[in-house]
């Protein structure tokens, strides 16, 4: 395979790295699970749901970052089929039910009626970098 050094960019950690065949493997690392959780969005209960882009949606926001300390760019995955999706936790009075894709693509149902005083709610939603 080839090998090369990678002086690093906004979608990529800067170090050694390894053709496999298929994709550049970072050398050297033991393969550990790396996990962080995605930035808050807003889900508007008052309208139809609607598929959410869970990928497009974090990287528009690490793109562009309304304040920083460095002024500098955030390190993001940018193709979507480098992450895995889970939702560890949602309010199991507003949605029925939630799903999400092999790319990142959220789906949801909620409840009928929703709860008279609902006014916000909460979705917990991991990625994990495969």
């Amino acid at each position: 395979g080839l090998t090369v050094y990678n002086i690093g960019t906004t979608s990529v950690e800067a170090g050694i790295y390894v053709w496999d065949g298929a994709k550049w493997q970072k050398a050297g690392l033991k393969k550990e699970i790396k996990f962080f959780y995605m930035p808050s969005i807003k889900i508007d209960l008052s309208q139809a749901p609607q598929p959410i882009n869970l990928h497009a949606r974090y990287t528009h926001q690490l793109q562009n970052p309304k304040a920083s300390s460095t002024g500098g760019s955030i390190h993001y995955y940018v193709d979507s089929t480098d992450l895995d999706y889970y939702i560890t936790d949602y309010d199991l009075d507003i949605f029925a039910t939630v799903n999400v894709d092999v790319n990142g693509v959220m789906t949801y149902t909620l409840k009928n009626p929703l709860p008279a005083d609902v006014c916000c709610s909460f979705i917990n939603i991991v990625f994990v970098v495969k």
